[in-house]
């Protein structure tokens, strides 16, 4: 019953405050309620649950997280945004970064957790060593 509790929690938090940092728990809560049916099973429910997680935790630190102005004589003339762990966009005046690098890379790196994750989940042992 905690599970479909948090998984209530995460989905109404998500969408209350979609317009601010509601996107990565309404991601979250959409994922959990989706794999909830296989909860029971690991292989199936933990590497995209673990994938979703990675995939928010990467597009938070890689995109633009605040930007500054310069300006001279009052007219602005550069802008640039950095990101969390330091990525720095510059651009003209008006810049506005993409998100579309912080997008990409998430996903890969979600791809790659889910991957990872369901390889050492699936716990295969490796075959016997022969010695010559």
């Amino acid at each position: 019953m905690a599970y479909w509790i948090i998984t209530v929690a995460l989905i109404a938090f998500g969408f209350i405050a979609a317009l601010s940092i509601g996107q990565p728990f309404l991601m979250l809560g959409l994922a959990m309620l989706v794999l909830g049916p296989f909860r029971t099973r690991r292989l199936i429910f933990w590497p995209p649950l673990l994938a979703v997680v990675a995939y928010n935790l990467t597009y938070f630190a890689v995109a633009p997280f605040y930007c500054t102005a310069s300006s001279l004589n009052g007219a602005p003339i550069t802008t640039v945004c950095s990101s969390l762990i330091g990525i720095q966009y510059r651009g003209d005046a008006n810049y506005n970064p993409s998100l579309l690098p912080a997008i990409v890379i998430g996903l890969g790196v979600a791809a790659t957790t889910a991957l990872v994750s369901f390889l050492i989940l699936r716990g295969r042992p490796l075959p016997p060593r022969t010695t010559h």
